[in-house]
């Protein structure tokens, strides 16, 4: 069956300007109600890792409001307006921190697409300009509260591996390995010590392609190599896809019962 998939029609800035637009407050996203569920649902769950998901981030709520083709114009010709939009948007995220820290939760949990299959989408660069600064500020006052950050991107960071630990991200997800660079058990090595990984098993590749036998033979090597001395997240780098013939699927879920 074909998935339908998501996409900007219309994006709410027409032109890099915020003139005649209403940025939203952080009080529309804010329900007090929301937080009297999440310390039920924590109560619930005191033997679990408990982690608050806030979402999309910087990038990918900038092209959100832009459209990504004039977003990626706009870091060249417009790169005030793009400073202007990533502090906007690293505030909000601050009160989001600030709201869910309070909660006896052990992590909060960012996504940001930074990467395709092929490398920083906006290059190393434009990254450590626009997102670095910003990102590190947000994962800075997660730490404050005692939290752990928990970041999803698509596709290979392996460009920005240094600057990513350097500024404090402590489980990276998803971890795919038919990008460039994202072997996961090249990253062990060199990476291992520094961050946690979580993902790795293969779903452009072993989980669709593979056979039972290949997903099973996967899923003991990342538990021996990657789980060696901590340090990993055994998991599907992307949820099963359609397509996913039944046997992998039951392959997968008997592979990780046996974990």
């Amino acid at each position: 069956m074909d998935r339908a998939e998501w996409h900007l029609e219309i994006p709410p800035l027409k032109k890099p300007a915020f003139d005649g637009y209403d940025f939203p407050s952080k009080e529309i996203f804010i329900r007090p109600e929301w937080k009297k569920q999440a310390r039920q649902i924590c109560a619930e769950n005191r033997a679990s890792f408990i982690i608050g998901n806030l979402g999309w981030g910087l990038f990918e709520r900038s092209w959100n409001l832009r459209g990504f083709e004039n977003l990626l114009v706009d870091m060249v010709n417009e790169p005030d307006f793009v400073e202007e939009t990533m502090d906007r948007l690293m505030n909000l995220y601050l009160s989001f921190v600030e709201y869910t820290a309070d909660l006896p939760i052990d992590g909060i949990l960012f996504g940001d697409d930074w990467g395709d299959q092929r490398g920083i989408i906006i290059g190393p660069k434009r990254w450590r300009k626009f997102l670095k600064p910003r990102w590190a500020k947000i994962y800075e006052a997660v730490h404050a509260h005692g939290k752990y950050v928990l970041h999803h991107s698509c596709g290979s960071v392996a460009e920005i591996m240094p600057d990513i630990i350097e500024i404090g991200i402590d489980v990276l997800e998803s971890v795919q390995p038919e990008a460039a660079g994202m072997n996961p058990y090249e990253l062990k090595k060199k990476w291992g010590d520094d961050i946690v990984f979580w993902g790795c098993l293969g779903s452009q590749s072993t989980l669709p392609f593979g056979g039972p036998d290949d997903i099973r033979r996967e899923v003991q090597r990342l538990k021996a190599e990657m789980g060696r001395n901590g340090g990993y997240i055994l998991a599907p780098a992307k949820p099963l896809q359609p397509g996913t013939p039944t046997e992998n699927a039951v392959a997968v879920l008997e592979a990780f019962l046996e974990q």
